[in-house]
């Protein structure tokens, strides 16, 4: 994951196209996520989805930076928290 988000333009350019195909499958993802639950009314109608993906995203793909193993919280529970954190702003 490091490397797809952060270390792509360092990749040969298949690599680098492979990278970007990834990026855009989890962003499809997600989007497509957020669209199931603001239809069924799990998510709130007025989420800026667009802005949301980035957000889980971005929080995602930043979390290895800081994120250290030796740290007062387990990776499972740091998990848990941002998973509740993100989906509590979310709710309708």
């Amino acid at each position: 994951m490091l490397i797809v988000f952060h270390q792509w333009r360092f990749l040969s350019d298949e690599n680098r196209a492979r990278a970007a195909g990834l990026r855009r499958g989890y962003a499809s993802t997600y989007t497509r996520i957020l669209a199931d639950g603001v239809k069924a009314k799990i998510f709130r109608k007025d989420v800026d989805t667009r802005i949301a993906v980035f957000a889980i995203l971005g929080t995602l793909n930043w979390t290895p930076e800081w994120y250290s193993r030796s740290g007062e919280l387990s990776a499972e529970k740091v998990g848990d928290r941002l998973a509740d954190l993100l989906i509590s702003g979310l709710r309708a």
